[in-house]
């Protein structure tokens, strides 16, 4: 199965987290399956609500036998990723 990128862009907080979702699983389930990589290379904030967003897109997809993965977090939001304990839930990676 093919691996397909979704592009974070800007910020993701608790007015938009929901949305962040939707989007996630939209962007998923119309481009074809295999593992879904995050790309947070332009990701300038993200909070608890944006973070909860992706574990829960992670969660969907992994019901579904797929896997999540997040690319080049920024150090800010990479170290809210580990001390939420998440970096293997994310399967976070540095590229």
């Amino acid at each position: 199965m093919s691996e397909q990128t979704f592009h974070l862009r800007g910020e993701y907080d608790l007015v938009n987290a929901s949305e962040l979702e939707a989007d996630l699983l939209r962007f998923a389930h119309t481009n074809g399956g295999g593992r879904l990589t995050v790309d947070a290379e332009h990701l300038r904030f993200i909070d608890s609500s944006g973070i909860a967003a992706l574990v829960r897109a992670h969660e969907s997809l992994e019901s579904e036998g797929r896997a999540l993965r997040v690319v080049n977090l920024p150090p800010t939001a990479r170290r809210a990723v580990e001390v939420l304990q998440l970096v293997d839930t994310l399967g976070v990676d540095e590229s």
